[in-house]
């Protein structure tokens, strides 16, 4: 194979960040993906903005608001790791239960790295729970946390 631009080890680096959760995206490819960023005034682009607003909010209480409403709005949720662990302490069992099955999908698709902070929440989330569904889906979660 021959040695150019692509066979460096930043490359392979780059590549895994570009395709992590992280939404950073390595300097070498800023020019190829704005090309292919969906419009602000797409569905995928308004979508994008919420999630990003969301993001933003550093009230405690106007995050629980946010948060309520886009799952009211049965928006979906990101894949962005942060995101989602910031909302397995959303004081709303609806919310919570909502995050928990992306998080159970994101796992059997292609693993968690952070699982830290979720272990951490368990006994808590177990503790609070009232829904059955919740305890399933945490149960669920549980088995993919042990098997890693």
């Amino acid at each position: 194979m021959a040695k150019g631009k692509y066979s460096e080890k930043g490359y392979r680096k780059d590549l895994d960040s570009l395709f992590s959760n992280d939404g950073k995206i390595p300097d070498r490819f800023k020019d190829l993906l704005g090309e292919v960023t969906p419009d602000e005034n797409s569905k995928e682009g308004i979508w994008r903005n919420r999630i990003a607003e969301i993001e933003a909010i550093s009230d405690f209480r106007e995050y629980a608001k946010a948060m309520k409403v886009f799952v009211k709005e049965k928006q979906a949720f990101p894949d962005k790791e942060d995101f989602l662990i910031r909302c397995l302490d959303h004081p709303t069992e609806k919310v919570l239960l909502a995050c928990l099955k992306h998080i159970a999908n994101l796992f059997e698709r292609r693993g968690f790295e952070r699982t830290d902070p979720i272990q951490n929440r368990m006994a808590t989330m177990r503790s609070l729970s009232e829904f059955p569904e919740t305890l399933v889906l945490l149960d669920q979660i549980e088995i993919f946390l042990n098997s890693k």
